[in-house]
């Protein structure tokens, strides 16, 4: 005997609903991504029978600012490093439970010279 009571059946409705729903929204992505890169076809032989360069047509401007993901890592990589060290010398009784953030924060400054001399030698490889 089937127990359809109505949480039930609203839950299986819900569910069925939403599977429906994703499915639906990536053919519509791919179906938009198709179209636009179609579009982009026709735009490209249409200048190109006009003379325009494609190369000019889609190239990138020199951006001005980059995030500084390398810095960012090597900082938060030390850190880390930092707490670490701290949490196993508590823990091998070497050291008192206030070093933990002390060191955190010096293995962080060792981090941050590291990151500055890393993005030295990043800034001169793309100039």
């Amino acid at each position: 005997m089937h127990n359809y009571t109505a949480e039930h059946i609203t839950t299986t409705i819900v569910v069925g609903l939403t599977f429906i729903s994703a499915f639906a929204a990536m053919f519509f992505a791919w179906y938009f991504y198709i179209k636009a890169k179609q579009k982009e076809r026709m735009a490209l032989i249409e200048k190109a029978s006009e003379g325009i360069d494609a190369a000019k047509l889609f190239a990138k401007p020199k951006r001005l600012f980059r995030f500084p993901w390398l810095k960012l890592g090597i900082l938060i990589f030390f850190f880390t490093l930092g707490l670490s060290v701290g949490v196993i010398l508590y823990n091998l009784k070497l050291s008192h439970s206030d070093f933990i953030p002390i060191l955190g924060f010096m293995f962080g400054g060792l981090g941050m010279i590291a990151a500055h001399f890393a993005g030295k030698k990043e800034d001169t490889n793309n100039d």
